[in-house]
Order: structure tokens, then sequence, then C-alpha cells
């Protein structure tokens, strides 16, 4: 069956920004390894800059991240960027 919404606008809305913080915040730990020693979240203009230390290779999560990152820029007009620092 098809789905249908019969909500408000506000509470599509707010469906819509749940959605797309979990979505990042999943990609980020996608391999499920906790590979992050810190990560730090900075918002400058347009851009959510989370900076995150490891010394673990995130190809996995930068994989993930780049689609959730997207849709995120999308609902919040803000665009995410995930930098890695090398830790240890």
């Amino acid at each position: 069956s098809r789905f249908s919404y019969q909500g408000s606008r506000q509470d599509y809305l707010t469906v819509a920004k749940l959605t797309a913080i979990l979505r990042l915040a999943n990609s980020l730990d996608r391999s499920h390894k906790q590979k992050y020693t810190e990560l730090k979240a900075t918002l400058q203009e347009q851009e959510l800059v989370l900076s995150v230390d490891t010394s673990e290779d995130i190809s996995l999560e930068q994989g993930f991240f780049a689609p959730s990152a997207e849709f995120f820029a999308e609902v919040f007009s803000v665009q995410p960027v995930l930098k890695q620092k090398k830790g240890f």
C-alpha cells in the first residue's frame, strides 16, 4: 500500500527535520565501531562543520555521510561538512 500522510504541514516539517538529523547521526557511526574519540560541531555561515578526531579509516562513514548531508542541506539549508583530524 502507498503511504499517505494526513497530518499538518508543521508535523511534516518536524518529521523531515528529525529524519535529517537521525540520518546524519547514523551515517557518522555506520560501522557501529565508535571510531571517533571526539566530535566537534561548528556552524560557520551556511555550513555545519563536523570535526572528528580519529586515527581509523572512516571511508565507510564518509560514503554514507554524503547522501545524508545532501538531505540535511535540503531540509535545513545548511550544508554539513565532515572533517577528519588524525588523532594519536
